[in-house]
């Protein structure tokens, strides 16, 4: 199976660390190297670093498009190409 995690070079974690590949998107993957199993306050500290820096590492998102103005009229039970029967 095709994986876009494991089909580029990631570095070797440290000793004690594993490496886990986080899907950004279907064609984007970041790799985290922690100590895991981590504790729920190691987690929770990790998370709160992770905010604090997202400033520096993360754009804005960009606006969704406004929604398309369809002016047809929808159809009624007279003008329905595929009434029922």
């Amino acid at each position: 199976m095709h994986n876009p995690a494991t089909d580029r070079a990631t570095p070797t974690p440290p000793a004690g660390q594993r490496a886990v590949a986080l899907p950004l998107s279907v064609h984007e993957w970041a790799t985290l190297h922690a100590p895991f199993l981590l504790t729920e306050s190691a987690w929770q500290q990790m998370r709160d670093v992770l905010k604090a820096m997202k400033p520096a590492l993360a754009a804005p998102s960009a606006p969704s498009p406004p929604p398309v103005f369809d002016p047809a009229p929808a159809p009624t039970r007279e003008s329905d190409p595929f009434p029922e029967a």
